[in-house]
C-alpha cells in the first residue's frame, strides 16, 4: 500500500558490484600479486550531472531547514536549534501568506531536481520534503489558522522551553520568559483572525477545556520549574501574570463570543481526505479502501481474542475476560510509578535478548502528559528527543487522574490504566517503540529524516513493537497478551473511524459506541480518542497500515 522508489533492483547490483571489487581486491591481497594501475579516466558526463544534482538537493535541503528554522523559532526550539528561543512564531495573517509564498517558491525549485541523478536515500528524501511541502500549501490554501482556536495559545513554545535541557538554566529561563511576554500579542491576533462560520463547536469546547487547564499549569507548575532553574523569578511573575489575563480574556471570548457562532465542520470530506492519504502519508489507497482493510484486520483480531480467551478459560470469553482483567491496576498514586517499571524493565530485557542496540547520550524521562493534551491523550504519549540536542531526551507522557474527580471517574480513568495496558503502553512508546526509533533517527546522516517524521512509519513501528516484544517473551501472562490483541483491535477500529466519520459514513457518537461496545474501551477514554481523530485526521490509521507495510517488507 505504500509507495515504494523505482531503482531498487540498479542499486542492489550497484552493491553487488561494489562486493565483487572489495572480493577481488581481498584476493590479490592474499596472493600478494599487485593489481594493475589503470590511468584514471575523467569523470563521465553523466557522472558530472549526478554529482551537480546531489550537490544541489543537498543545498536546496540545507536552505529549507535554516529558512524554516528562522520563520519558525518553536519549531526551531523543538529540534535543539536554540538560536531564536526568546521569539514566538508570528501568526499572523501576513506571516502566513509569507509562509506559503517560501514553501511555493521551494516547491518550485525541488521540481527543477534530476530525481534519476540522485541516490537512492537522495530519491526518497526528496519525497518526503515534497510531502512536506505540498500539505504547507494546502493547509494555506485552506486557512486551518482561521479555524483552530489553539493555534494562538503558544503553550508549546514555552513547554518545551520549561522541560528542556539546553541551553543552561538560566538561559533557556530568559527565553521562556520573553516568550509569555509575547503571549498577549499572539491571543489578539487570535481573536482578531479566528472565522466562528469555519470553527467547529467541538473544538472550541476542546479548547475551553484546554485554557483552562494550561492557566492551571502556569499558575501552579511552572513557578517551581523557573526558580528552580535559577529564572529571573521577578520578571517571570510579571510576564505570567500578563499572560495569564491574556489567556482569561481569549477564554471568555472563545467562552462568550466565539462558541455560540461557531458553526464550521470538522469533517475533511472524501476528496480532502484521499489527497492526505496521498500526499501526507505517500499511500496509494483511499478512505473507501481503509475502511475495507480495517473491518478485515477487526475481524481476524476478534477471532485471535475469541482463541486466546478459551485457553485461558474456556467459560468466559475475552470481553469477559479483558472487563475482569482491568480491575488489575494501581492506586492513583501509583499509576507513574508503574509506568516508568515496565519502561525500565523493557529496555533491560532488549539488552538482555539482544534484539537491539540503543544509541549513547539517550534518556527517556516520564513526566504528566502536559495539559493541553489530557482530554485527547486518554492514556499517555511521547513527545520525539530533539534531534540537534547533545543527549536527546525523550519524554514519555502519562496522563494522570484529574484533581475534582468523581469516585466513579476515579475508578475508570485507572481501569484504564489497568497492569496489561500498562506493559504495551510502555514498550510501545518507549524501548523498542517510539523513543528506541527515534534517536536512532537522530544519528543517521539525512538531515530532513532528523527532523521530519512518517506517521505510518512511526506508528507502525510501535505497533510491531508490541507483536515483537510477545513474540520474544516479554509479557508476563496470558492476560497481558490478552490486553495486546485488544490493543490491536482498537487501532483496527481506528482503521475504521478515522475515515468513516471524516467522510460522513459514522457520527460522533457512533464512533464512541464502536470503542467501547465493540473495543472495550472506558466511555470517557473513548470520547477522548474520537475528539483526538477530528483535530489529526488521517493520523489513526497510521499504526495498522504502518505495521502490515513492515510485516511486508520482513517476509519479502
Amino acid at each position: 500500500m505504500a509507495v515504494r522508489m523505482p531503482d531498487v533492483a540498479s542499486r542492489l547490483g550497484a552493491l553487488l558490484a561494489l562486493f565483487a571489487a572489495v572480493s577481488a581486491t581481498d584476493a590479490t591481497a592474499q596472493t600478494g600479486t599487485p593489481a594493475a594501475r589503470a590511468p584514471k579516466a575523467p569523470p563521465s558526463a553523466e557522472a558530472l550531472r549526478a554529482r551537480d544534482a546531489q550537490r544541489a538537493f543537498k543545498v536546496l535541503v540545507q536552505r529549507h531547514v535554516d529558512v524554516r528554522a528562522r520563520m519558525h523559532p518553536e519549531w526551531a526550539t523543538s529540534i535543539g536549534l536554540h538560536t531564536a528561543d526568546y521569539r514566538l512564531d508570528d501568526r499572523s495573517a501576513a506571516a502566513h501568506a509569507r509562509d506559503s509564498s517560501r514553501a511555493a517558491a521551494e516547491r518550485r525549485l525541488l521540481r527543477t531536481v534530476d530525481t534519476a541523478a540522485l541516490t537512492v536515500q537522495q530519491r526518497i528524501d526528496w519525497l518526503m520534503l515534497a510531502g512536506v511541502l505540498d500539505s504547507e500549501m494546502r493547509e494555506s490554501g485552506l486557512r486551518e489558522w482561521q479555524r483552530r482556536p489553539s493555534a494562538y495559545i503558544p503553550f508549546g513554545a514555552v513547554y518545551s522551553l520549561a522541560v528542556g535541557t539546553t541551553p543552561e538554566g538560566p538561559v533557556r529561563m530568559l527565553s521562556l520568559v520573553r516568550r509569555l511576554e509575547q503571549w498577549p500579542t499572539a491571543l489578539v491576533i487570535g481573536r482578531r483572525q479566528i472565522v466562528p462560520a469555519r470553527t467547529p463547536a467541538l473544538w472550541v469546547d476542546l479548547e475551553i477545556g484546554n485554557a483552562r487547564r494550561i492557566a492551571g499549569y502556569l499558575r501552579t507548575e511552572l513557578p517551581g520549574i523557573v526558580q528552580k532553574s535559577d529564572g529571573d523569578m521577578k520578571r517571570f511573575t510579571t510576564a505570567r501574570d500578563s499572560a495569564l489575563r491574556a489567556l482569561e480574556r481569549y477564554t471568555a471570548w472563545m467562552t462568550d463570543t466565539l462558541r455560540p457562532n461557531a458553526t464550521g465542520e470538522w469533517q475533511l470530506g472524501q476528496a480532502e481526505y484521499d489527497w492526505r492519504l496521498q500526499h501526507t502519508k505517500m499511500l496509494n489507497t483511499s478512505a473507501d479502501s481503509l475502511i475495507a482493510l480495517g473491518n478485515r484486520v477487526f475481524a481476524e483480531t476478534e477471532a485471535q481474542l475469541a482463541t486466546l480467551a478459551r485457553s485461558i478459560d474456556s467459560t468466559r470469553n475475552w470481553r469477559i475476560l479483558a472487563d475482569s482483567s482491568k480491575r488489575l491496576h494501581p492506586e492513583a498514586g501509583e499509576v507513574f510509578a508503574a509506568y516508568e517499571r515496565e519502561a525500565k524493565r523493557a529496555r533491560q530485557f532488549i539488552l538482555e535478548k539482544k534484539l537491539f542496540t540503543i544509541p549513547e547520550s539517550e534518556r527517556l524521562e516520564m513526566v504528566l502528559t502536559p495539559p493541553n493534551l489530557r482530554q485527547t491523550y486518554a492514556y499517555g504519549g511521547y513527545s520525539s528527543a530533539a534531534p540537534f540536542e547533545k543527549t536527546r531526551i525523550g519524554r514519555f507522557f502519562v496522563t494522570p487522574v484529574e484533581p475534582g474527580s468523581t469516585p466513579e471517574q476515579v475508578e475508570s480513568k485507572l481501569r484504564g490504566h489497568n497492569y496489561g495496558w500498562i506493559t504495551v503502553v510502555a514498550l510501545h512508546e518507549g524501548y523498542p517503540g517510539h523513543h528506541l526509533q527515534n534517536v536512532r533517527a537522530a544519528i543517521q546522516p539525512s538531515m530532513l529524516r532528523k527532523i521530519y517524521r512518517s506517521e505510518v512509519f512511526g506508528e507502525g513501528w510501535g505497533l510491531y513493537a508490541e507483536e515483537l516484544m510477545y513474540q520474544q517473551g516479554f509479557y508476563p501472562n496470558d492476560l497481558a497478551r490478552l490486553t495486546q490483541l485488544r490493543m490491536r483491535l482498537w487501532r483496527a477500529a481506528r482503521v475504521i473511524i478515522d475515515p468513516s466519520i471524516h467522510t460522513g459514513r459514522m457520527s460522533f457518537d457512533q464512533a464512541v459506541n464502536l470503542l467501547v461496545d465493540g473495543v472495550g474501551l472506558e466511555r470517557a477514554d473513548a470520547v477522548a480518542e474520537v475528539t483526538r481523530y477530528t483535530t489529526w485526521p488521517t493520523q489513526a490509521v497510521s499504526y495498522i497500515v504502518g505495521m502490515r507495510e513492515m510485516e511486508a517488507l520482513r517476509d519479502e
